[in-house]
């Protein structure tokens, strides 16, 4: 660039004249021009996403030994953006129940290091991972106290335990974990553990060489704390001081008794309130609350623990949230999570407001108490607006005098005529716990059209998000805490119009009676003046030993404002009971030809509970073209999320439909492993639950002549109790395919060889297309007693080959929208041979396989990030295999996965400029001049490219050209240049 200003300027001494010099599109002042590259960001291999989950790693007796650590090196040159987090720790036999932390570290060195060719990227053209991870014992240094947690549970304390699990995932509008050069995060345990221990995490993440500016989020777990209390004693307080200037939005609460590490008791709700004041207890300093972002302001809020004073606000009802804790070992029950959808209103806390988690009665020293939550200071200028949006934890009900009868209705949520308002529902929760031995009956949600009596929620007691929204104006019911006060409600439909239903606990510790739906980005449950909600039993007479709550989180809007309808439904049939012949079908969904719509499912939720011992079978959803016979359920009866939304055309049935099936016995959509006895505390019972929620990724489309069929694949059992839920909507256009395919590949029976390959999904070199996975899933599930070894790790890999083994015809792949091509993919099981990318540790996904039947950590799930989806190749593939030998035959195994085909299109690239010229205008002897307009070049490509600037010259010999007359040209060259003389 000097010789260039030097050939400038001895121009401008030998000529002194005037003249106008244009360029065409690249011009030689290279600092004017400004380059776009626009691509699709899942797909662009510029965009450094990796993830890996780290282990199994067996416990330590240490103290404060560190199992992972994930660190940036100061001198990386990027910074890491951690999008999502999931710690799961196992055990193999007696342990114990020491606390797992995650913390920020300023330095790590030893252990095992996973060097950066071995860290898993989601699409293989990227450059490797900068990230140092280490595990095994790695030695670091915390920033902080011990105080400063980023999340925390405890360790499980014996084989089947299953409550140690803190799985995050920061939304699209959330701040990420920043890590900078120099910084990290590590894993460690804060006391002795258990070498019966076995621990994982898994990190998601993206590197950028500029860090982005700081949101003031933080992310922050209480200590836990052990101690009977009193009635009304507080475990935790998040308090916003008067004066702080500063507003904390608050957009997670995860809380409640993590377990119980001896017998306890239940009688003590634990609850979130609104508070007015917090002093005494145990202060955390503001230094100590991690940031998500070092470069944010400290904390300005008051942190406190163990035995806070507050001043509560509203009386006893006023509860966000409630919980029935542990009162027994290992029991995981007491613990909820509540997460803000991002297209709903926070709970915003104000100067001079905060939260509390308190005890409605005594409670238990063995009972491990904390709270986490994720939240974002703001100016007081900033405070958000009040979107009349309320959530409420309904009060206990339990003890009754006798037990409670079928069709009792425990609470009524009712928008009243004239209120003026439209409820807009947006959350509903069902927590049913048992205290000891109980029926299996069934409780529901169900439209209303009137209700009267019980005892009435005062308005001033009902929790807004923001103090600033008005009272609410709905009338909220419940039967007395012993059920003592009658409620009397019109239901809408029959008993097959339920919107949200599960079976109540049979025995204490069961999580059957556990459910939630958050409507999200679909239509809410919209409740006009004169409708609402009621919660009650059927199927069989209740029990005094149940302890039953709900929540539901809502929004309030002027009827002028009430949203239009979107043809949207739920229906939550069931339960069915169980049958023991072969392919028996519990349910279908079927579009029927010439209904003129299209439905759109949106979820999916498979619950099969059983009320006493019965088989350990296959539950299957599969595609299907034809369904009559078995109990019809009306469209009348069909539930609308609006009622004035038009009746379903859906016909839908229940118990013992005769159906037509699509494809094979291979091309399930869902599956899952029925259980085979009843609930317990290391054995769950729920390796028959499954929900999918099509959310940003492709919905599944039924069009006339198509449905989905739930069945079983082999002969169950008389206790069995199903149930499958189903949200969806129905269009007149039938959306166009976007290419997506969904299969839960398997079961397939284990084996006793280490190594083995259960399934592979592995893109062909010659598809010419990109697989974009969204969603990657293992179910391992044990069928009969353990043989010697077990609890072995089983394991998603990235592979580069793969052959021989049963492959699966790509004609019985299921389909999304049944005018997507068929797949091109080659889908194997059986010990196919693969050739493995990296090493043991390049693990995308692992479990333990579970050593006792209905155990439940054999299952996970990874809902791969939106738009940072991992990418297949052509010639690259996933396969479940497992790392270590088997004892026995008795686990079934299945790899599901999600994914998306788009075809590679020859490497193109267009060039828009914003300008054709460029001109120096008059030029003054002895001085630099530049040109005038900028030239930007936005440049689109779908592969890479390389941009050479030329200086035009006279369009024969490149240079500095005046084009007037007299023209002249100053030829561009590699010359020494000397007074008096151009060049």
């Amino acid at each position: 660039m000097k010789k260039i200003l030097n050939k400038f300027k001895f121009f401008f001494l030998n000529y002194y004249q005037k003249f106008l010099l244009f360029f065409v599109i690249f011009a030689l002042i290279l600092s004017n021009f400004n380059f776009t590259k626009e691509a699709k960001s899942a797909l662009d291999e510029n965009e450094l996403e990796y993830h890996i989950d780290v282990g199994p790693i067996t416990g330590s007796a240490t103290a404060n030994y560190v199992y992972v650590a994930f660190f940036n090196p100061s001198e990386s040159g990027r910074t890491a953006l951690i999008k999502r987090i999931a710690i799961r720790a196992d055990a193999v036999a007696a342990a114990n129940y020491v606390n797992l932390t995650l913390r920020r570290i300023t330095s790590a060195t030893g252990g095992t290091l996973i060097a950066g060719a071995d860290i898993p990227k989601k699409n293989s053209g990227s450059a490797n991972s900068v990230v140092n991870i280490r595990h095994t014992g790695p030695s670091v240094t915390f920033a902080g106290t011990a105080n400063s947690r980023i999340l925390g549970q405890p360790m499980p304390a014996a084989a089947g335990y299953w409550y140690s699990v803190r799985d995050i995932t920061f939304g699209p509008n959330d701040e990420k974990l920043v890590i900078q050069p120099g910084e990290g995060v590590a894993l460690y345990q804060e006391a002795a553990g258990d070498a019966d221990q076995r621990i994982r995490i898994y990190f998601e993440w993206e590197e950028v060489t500029s860090a982005p500016s700081p949101q003031n989020e933080f992310l922050f777990a209480f200590p836990r704390v052990e101690n009977a209390g009193a009635a009304n004693y507080v475990y935790n307080s998040f308090f916003n001081p008067v004066g702080s200037g500063k507003v904390a939005i608050v957009k997670r609460i995860w809380f409640g008794a993590e377990t119980c590490d001896a017998g306890a008791v239940y009688t003590n709700n634990l609850v979130i309130r609104r508070i007015s004041a917090a002093s005494g207890g145990t202060t955390i300093s503001a230094a100590d609350i991690p940031k998500k972002h070092t470069g944010s302001s400290n904390s300005v809020m008051d942190f406190r623990h163990t035995g806070v004073t507050v001043t509560v606000v509203g009386g006893t009802d006023a509860r966000l949230a409630i919980v029935t804790p542990c009162g027994a070992a290992g029991q995981p029950h007491g613990f909820m999570q509540i997460n803000f959808h991002d297209n709903d209103e926070k709970l915003v806390l104000q100067p001079g407001e905060g939260i509390a988690l308190m005890a409605d009665a005594a409670g238990d020293v063995d009972q491990l108490i904390r709270m986490i939550i994720e939240w974002q200071e703001v100016s007081t200028a900033n405070t958000p607006t009040a979107q009349n949006e309320y959530i409420l934890g309904f009060p206990r009900i339990s003890d009754e005098a006798t037990a409670p009868a079928v069709n009792t209705t425990f609470y009524a949520f009712f928008n009243p005529i004239g209120s003026g308002r439209t409820a807009i529902i947006k959350r509903l929760v069902i927590r049913n716990d048992a205290d000891a031995a109980a029926t299996y009956s069934a409780f529901n949600f169900r439209r209303i059209s009137a209700a009267s009596g019980g005892v009435q929620i005062a308005a001033t007691d009902i929790p807004k998000k923001h103090t600033g929204s008005a009272n609410s104006a709905m009338t909220v019911l419940y039967c007395g805490t012993t059920c003592g006060a009658t409620i009397t409600a019109t239901y809408v439909g029959t008993t097959d119009s339920d919107i949200l239903t599960v079976n109540g606990p049979g025995a204490a510790g069961q999580i059957i009676g556990h459910k939630e739906i958050v409507f999200g980005g679909n239509e809410k449950f919209i409740l006009k003046e004169g409708e609402g909600i009621g919660f009650y039993l059927d199927v069989t007479a209740g029990d005094i030993d149940h302890y039953i709550k709900i929540l539901i989180e809502w929004q309030e809007v002027p009827t002028s404002n009430t949203p239009n309808p979107q043809n949207e439904y739920i229906i939550d049939p069931g339960p069915v009971s169980g049958s023991t012949a072969a392919n028996y079908v519990y349910a279908s969904f079927f579009n029927p030809s010439g209904s003129g719509k299209t439905a759109v499912i949106k979820r999916i939720s498979i619950r099969i509970d059983t009320a006493a011992a019965a088989v350990y079978i296959p539950m299957t959803l599969r595609r299907i073209t034809a369904a009559s016979g078995g109990t019809q359920i009306t469209s009348a009866n069909i539930p609308k999320k609006h009622t004035e939304s038009a009746n379903s055309v859906l016909d839908i049935r229940r118990t013992g439909v005769t159906v037509t099936f699509a494809g094979d016995t291979v091309s399930r959509l869902i599956s899952v492993t029925t259980p085979g006895a009843v609930g317990a505390v290391a054995a769950p019972s729920i390796t028959g639950y499954k929900e999918l929620l099509f959310e940003n990724d492709e919905k599944l489309i039924l069009q006339p002549g198509e449905g989905i069929a739930l069945y079983q694949e082999a002969a169950g059992d008389t206790d069995f109790r199903v149930k499958i839920l189903v949200e969806w909507q129905e269009v007149n256009i039938t959306p166009d395919s976007e290419g997506e395919y969904l299969m839960s590949i398997g079961p397939v029976t284990g084996s006793l060889d280490s190594g083995y390959v259960y399934a592979t999904i592995f893109n062909p070199s010659s598809s010419n297309k990109n697989y974009v996975v969204k969603r990657i899933e293992i179910r391992a599930n044990r069928i009969g007693a353990l043989t010697t070894p077990g609890y072995i790790p089983v394991t998603i890999r990235r592979i580069t080959s793969a052959s021989n083994g049963t492959l699966i015809s790509q004609n019985f792949v299921p389909k999304k929208h049944s005018n997507t091509p068929t797949t091109t993919a080659e889908i194997r099981t059986t010990n196919p041979t693969v050739t493995f990318a990296g090493i043991t540790d390049s693990r995308l996904l692992g479990v333990t396989v579970p050593g006792a039947v209905n155990q439940s950590y054999g299952n996970y799930e990874i809902l791969i990030v939106y738009q940072d989806e991992l990418i297949l190749k052509p010639g690259e593939g996933l396969a479940l295999y497992q790392e270590a030998t088997a004892g026995d035959t008795n686990v079934v195994f299945r790899f599901a996965v999600e994914w998306s085909e788009s075809a590679i299109s020859a490497p193109g690239i267009t060039c828009t400029l914003s300008a054709t010229s460029t001109s120096f205008s008059a030029l003054s002897p002895s001085a630099v001049s530049t040109s005038s307009p900028d030239i930007t070049i936005t440049i689109t490509s779908s592969g890479g490219f390389q941009i050479n600037v030329k200086d035009a010259g006279n369009g024969i010999n490149p240079g500095l050209y005046k084009s007037t007359s007299p023209t002249y040209l100053i030829l561009s060259q590699d010359a020494s240049l000397s007074a008096g003389s151009d060049g």
